[in-house]
């Protein structure tokens, strides 16, 4: 939810400044790389040993398919709604993911690999 944040204030503010782009950007390819990191440590431990590897492999594809997709969708929407348009188009996206992983997260601390999957 903070890239979300950082890009839906980037949109608020408008790229007038490029101080705030530098800054606000910074923020949100923290945000961004910490993401990319659990996609690496959290998703194993939803899967049993025997499908790990698949299901790891299908988070970093769609991982991969997201980065693919993301300058196509950029020159969409800069003829559309300018610059300041495609901070609000991925703060939206990033929105959508933060409360995606929010609400349908498993919680698995303290649970054996057979309670996740049976």
């Amino acid at each position: 939810m903070g890239a979300a944040g950082c890009l839906f204030i980037l949109f608020g503010l408008g790229t007038s400044a490029v101080m705030n782009i530098i800054i606000l950007t910074s923020f949100v390819r923290f945000f961004n790389g910490i993401v990319s990191f659990s996609v690496y440590l959290y998703t194993p431990e939803l899967y049993p040993t025997r499908m790990r590897a698949l299901g790891t492999s299908w988070a970093s594809f769609w991982l991969r398919a997201a980065s693919m997709t993301g300058p196509l969708l950029i020159a969409f929407v800069i003829p559309h709604l300018g610059i300041d348009g495609v901070f609000l188009v991925f703060g939206l996206i990033a929105a959508v993911g933060g409360l995606t992983c929010l609400f349908a997260a498993l919680e698995t601390r303290s649970k054996t690999l057979e309670e996740l999957a049976p």
